[in-house]
């Protein structure tokens, strides 16, 4: 009986390596190569069959850009300068004379230029000289003598309360005169004078020009040298 049993357990290992072992062969190293993850098996595209976007090669990126210039053709900021301006043409030759060496085309241009040199303070002009009058009269009344008016010229009708050095003492006689009752303007009156700048024609950098008037201030502290600005453009 128990040799029957010991035969049985026999048998059935037996069936059980042959199962396993001859109709099942075991994995090797070099059939386990030809595995394949089913997420990296490329696919297949027919003839005429358009690609994946995901496939295909990225496309270059093109990037404009704007070619620099070379720099002898970068325009420098200004090529003509001025300075001043000099009351007088001795202390504008002056200078002309210290910068020749370095600015071989420097040269002297008189201008005549406006400046509101004082402040009137006026009764607007009236329409003829009878109105004009009446307000002399009206004046007279308040109490103000001393006062002008014009008979002739471009102020012809108005009449004159005070000619003053500035702005600001122009401004507070007019409001004295306000607190009396009278309205007046503030006018102010320009002189034409003659004065003298130096043309400079100028190519290089102005820094380099700096550099030449920073020299000549430091050899000689009295000499007046006003900035530099850009020509007008009817020079």
């Amino acid at each position: 009986m128990h040799m029957l049993f010991f035969l049985v357990v026999v048998a059935n290992l037996l069936l059980f390596f042959w199962e396993t072992g001859y109709r099942h062969p075991p994995v090797t190293e070099a059939s386990s190569k030809d595995l394949v993850l089913p997420g990296t098996i490329q696919s297949i595209v027919l003839t005429g069959e358009s690609r994946p976007s995901s496939l295909r090669p990225a496309a270059p990126i093109k990037t404009d850009t704007v070619p620099t210039p070379p720099a002898s053709s970068l325009a420098l900021p200004g090529n003509c300068l001025e300075i001043g301006p000099y009351p007088t043409s001795a202390q504008a030759t002056e200078l002309q004379q210290l910068m020749l060496p370095q600015a071989p085309g420097i040269r002297i241009i008189p201008r005549s230029e406006a400046r509101n040199d004082s402040w009137w303070v006026l009764v607007p002009k009236a329409e003829n000289m009878e109105v004009a009058k009446a307000r002399r009269q009206m004046l007279l009344d308040k109490g103000v003598k001393d006062f002008w008016l014009f008979n002739k010229g471009e102020l012809q009708g108005a009449i004159s309360l005070g000619l003053h050095e500035t702005r600001e003492k122009a401004e507070s006689a007019q409001r004295q005169f306000l607190e009396k009752g009278i309205v007046s303007e503030i006018v102010p009156r320009s002189s034409h004078n003659e004065t003298y700048w130096l043309h400079i024609p100028w190519n290089r950098p102005p820094l380099a020009l700096d550099e030449v008037l920073q020299t000549l201030r430091m050899q000689n502290s009295e000499l007046r040298i006003p900035q530099p600005v850009s020509c007008p453009h009817d020079v």
